[in-house]
C-alpha cells in the first residue's frame, strides 16, 4: 500500500520538522530551459527535459544528447504533445570516453604504442594490432613482425576515431512524423547519481534560554550531466511493515515542496549544491 504526503517546508528545515510534527541524417534538438527533476533520497531520481525537435521529411533519426550517464534504459519514454509522431525504435549509447572503453573499440585495429626514457623524450614506437583489452591496456599486441607482444608498456596512439562513436550519453530514435516542421519533444527517464540530504546546525545563547537553528539541504549529481535552470522536487520513501494477521507492507512517500525556493537551479555535474 502506498500513500502519499505533501509537506509545504522551507528547504532548509525538512525532517526535522517532520519529526518535531510540523505540517519539483540525425536531427539535434534545441533545449527548453526548465528540466523537471525528481529527487528521492537513496532512490532513483525523474527527469523530464523538453526540447523543440526538428521534424524531417519521412523515417529520420533523432539524437538526443546531454542525458545522464548512469540512466536506466528501460524507463526512457519519448513522448510529442502536441503532434502524433510514430517512435520506430530507440537505443541508448553510454558514450566511449574511458579508456578501457575506446581501447576496446579498436581491437582488430593498428595502434602505435610510443616509449619512452626517463626524461619523458621518446626511444620507440612499435605498431602492430589489438588482439586483446585488459584493464585499460592492450593485452596482447601483434607487430608487423608477426610476433606477439604481451603487456606492452607504452603510451598507446590510437587510430581516428569513427565520426558517428558517441563519446558522450545520448539516446536515439527512428521516427516517423506526419509532416515537416517543428514540435515540442518531452524525455522522461529514471536515473541514479541524484540525492539529496538535510543538515542542521543549532547555536545555543550563553545563558542557554535561546537557541537558532540555520539549516540547508545539499543536492549531489553524479549523473555526469550538468542540469541548467532545474525545477526541483524533494521526496522522501519511509516503508513500515504492520504485523496482522495479514502482514501488509505500507510505503508512504513524502513530498517536500521548498517554499521560498521559485527560482530555477543549475545543478553541476559532479559537484554538490547546497541550498539554505
Amino acid at each position: 500500500m502506498t500513500t502519499h504526503r505533501s509537506l509545504p517546508l522551507t528547504a532548509g528545515l525538512l525532517p526535522l520538522l517532520l519529526h518535531c510534527g510540523a505540517p519539483p541524417s540525425p536531427a539535434e534538438p534545441a533545449a527548453v530551459p526548465g528540466a523537471m527533476l525528481t529527487l528521492r533520497a537513496r532512490g532513483k531520481a525523474s527527469i523530464v527535459e523538453r526540447r523543440i525537435v526538428r521534424l524531417l521529411d519521412g523515417e529520420f533519426e533523432l539524437q538526443w544528447e546531454g542525458v545522464s550517464q548512469r540512466l536506466d534504459p528501460d524507463s526512457l519514454q519519448l513522448r510529442f504533445p502536441d503532434k502524433s509522431v510514430a517512435v520506430l525504435d530507440q537505443r541508448f549509447e553510454s558514450g566511449q570516453t574511458s579508456r578501457d572503453s575506446l581501447l576496446r573499440q579498436c581491437v582488430g585495429e593498428r595502434v602505435q604504442l610510443i616509449q619512452r626514457d626517463g626524461n619523458g623524450r621518446e626511444t620507440q614506437r612499435l605498431a602492430g594490432t589489438v588482439l586483446s583489452v585488459e584493464g585499460g591496456r592492450p593485452a596482447a599486441l601483434r607487430l608487423d613482425t608477426g610476433e606477439v607482444l604481451l603487456n606492452p608498456g607504452g603510451e598507446v596512439l590510437l587510430p581516428p576515431l569513427p565520426q558517428e562513436l558517441a563519446l558522450t550519453p545520448r539516446v536515439a530514435w527512428r521516427l516517423r512524423p506526419p509532416e515537416k516542421g517543428t514540435a515540442l519533444a518531452e524525455l522522461t527517464y529514471l536515473t541514479d547519481g541524484l540525492d539529496w540530504s538535510a543538515n542542521y546546525l543549532l547555536t545555543l545563547s550563553a545563558d542557554l534560554k535561546e537557541a537558532e537553528i540555520a539549516g540547508w539541504v545539499t543536492i549531489t549529481n553524479g549523473t555526469g550531466v550538468t542540469f541548467s535552470d532545474a525545477q526541483l522536487r524533494l521526496e522522501s520513501v519511509e516503508t513500515r511493515r504492520i504485523e496482522s494477521l495479514q502482514p501488509v507492507t505500507e510505503t508512504e512517500v513524502v513530498e517536500y515542496p521548498l517554499v521560498g525556493l521559485t527560482r530555477p537551479l543549475t545543478l553541476p555535474a559532479d559537484e554538490p549544491l547546497r541550498i539554505p
